[in-house]
Parts: structure tokens; C-alpha cells; sequence
């Protein structure tokens, strides 16, 4: 089992229905650490992005190295929100970047829980990526 390390930005209210998004498939090919390194930066810049970013509640971040892998979740106040950071600023770039530098074979998974039940278990975040197809 996997525990996640929530980085909580605004209280999260127990009686309040969330929106939840993972993603997966980031992936730097086997021994290249320069685009590990590449990753990781970009990967820290859109952090800062959440950190400011209007209606985020929190996020996580799941790495594993050999080769470097990578999943996200964040958990969201509104779809506004969520559109708001995924279609504009650092998000943008580094996606558009990331492109250029690897093949990701992406999954990309949005739910809805309650407050009371968060944060989700790494178990859960799985199984509703899993759910999805890979783009």
C-alpha cells in the first residue's frame, strides 16, 4: 500500500461534494536522468501553479524511479476551477513541453466524493484511473 502525502491548501468541509483528478502515464524512458531532472522541474512548476490556483483544496504526488513515473491527484471546488488551471498558465506550457519531450501514454480520471471521505486511498485513485482509457 502506497500512503499518499496530501498537501492540503483550504479546509476541506465534510458536508460539501468535491471534484477529484488523477492523472497517470508520465514517464521518462529507463536511464535518462537529464529528462528526469527535466520532468521533476516541470513537475514542480505546476505545483506552484496548484499552490495558487483558485479552488484547490489540496493535491498528492506519487513518484517511483527506475525508470521515473509519475500520478497526481487534486482535489477541486468546481469544474471552473479545474478548467481554469488545466487550459491556462503553467499547466499549459508544461504539458505542451512534456509532449515534445516523451511519449505519455496518459490517463486522465475526474470523480466526485464527499468531504467526509477525503482524501481518497492510493487503492481508489487506481482503480478510477483504471477505469478510464489511456489517451
Amino acid at each position: 500500500m502506497v500512503d499518499l502525502i496530501w498537501n492540503f491548501l483550504r479546509e476541506i468541509q465534510e458536508d460539501k461534494e468535491y471534484i477529484l483528478v488523477a492523472t497517470s502515464g508520465l514517464q521518462a524512458p529507463p536511464l535518462n536522468m537529464a529528462m528526469s531532472d527535466e520532468i521533476i522541474e516541470l513537475t514542480n512548476q505546476v505545483v506552484g501553479q496548484l499552490r495558487d490556483a483558485d479552488g484547490c483544496m489540496g493535491y498528492a504526488l506519487h513518484n517511483s524511479f527506475m525508470p521515473y513515473s509519475e500520478w497526481t491527484v487534486s482535489i477541486w471546488e468546481s469544474d471552473d476551477a479545474v478548467n481554469q488551471f488545466f487550459r491556462t498558465g503553467t499547466h499549459l506550457a508544461v504539458i505542451k513541453k512534456l509532449g515534445e519531450l516523451i511519449q505519455a501514454n496518459f490517463k486522465h480520471a475526474r470523480w466526485l466524493m464527499d468531504g467526509s471521505e477525503l482524501p481518497p486511498a492510493w487503492e481508489q485513485i487506481l482503480e478510477e484511473l483504471d477505469q478510464k482509457d489511456a489517451y
